[in-house]
C-alpha cells in the first residue's frame, strides 16, 4: 500500500513539477524568440510571435521587395525547427537559434525537402539577424 501511495506522489508532484518547469521554458524561449528581427544584408525582417494554441512559433517573413510570407516554427531543445516538408508544399528543413544576441536561421539547400537535421552543405544557407524591437 504505501508503494502505491508513493507512486501516486511522484506522479502528481512529479507532473507539476516537470509542468512548472516547461512553463518557465516556454516563457524564456518566447521572450528570447519574439519580436522583430532585421537582416541588413538580406534586406530581409521577421516578426516573430508565439502562438499559444499550437505550442509554436509564428514567422511572418517581409523580404523588400517580395511578398510576406507565415510559417509555423516548433521549439526543440533551445531552438526554433522548421520540418522538411515534401508535399504540397515543399520546403528544407530550418533551424532558428540566437546565438551572442543574433538570431541564426540556417537551413539545408532549396532541393532537399527530405532530411530533417541540417546537411550544411555548399548549397545550405545562412542568415543573421539582430533583434530591432521585442514583443
Amino acid at each position: 500500500m504505501k508503494n502505491i501511495i508513493l507512486i501516486l506522489f511522484t506522479l502528481v508532484f512529479g507532473a507539476n513539477h516537470t509542468f512548472a518547469q516547461d512553463s518557465i521554458a516556454n516563457k524564456n524561449l518566447i521572450a528570447k524568440f519574439s519580436g522583430e528581427w532585421y537582416s541588413k544584408k538580406e534586406k530581409q525582417t521577421l516578426v516573430i510571435s508565439y502562438d499559444t494554441e499550437n505550442n509554436s512559433f509564428l514567422i511572418n517573413d517581409h523580404t523588400k521587395g517580395y511578398s510576406e510570407d507565415a510559417y509555423y516554427a516548433y521549439p526543440k531543445n533551445n531552438k526554433l525547427i522548421l520540418p522538411a516538408q515534401n508535399s504540397d508544399h515543399h520546403s528544407s528543413y530550418c533551424e532558428i537559434s540566437i546565438i551572442k544576441n543574433q538570431l541564426v536561421y540556417e537551413c539545408n539547400s532549396a532541393l532537399n525537402f527530405t532530411d530533417n537535421f541540417l546537411t550544411k552543405d555548399q548549397y545550405s544557407t545562412k542568415n543573421v539577424f539582430v533583434k530591432k524591437r521585442g514583443e
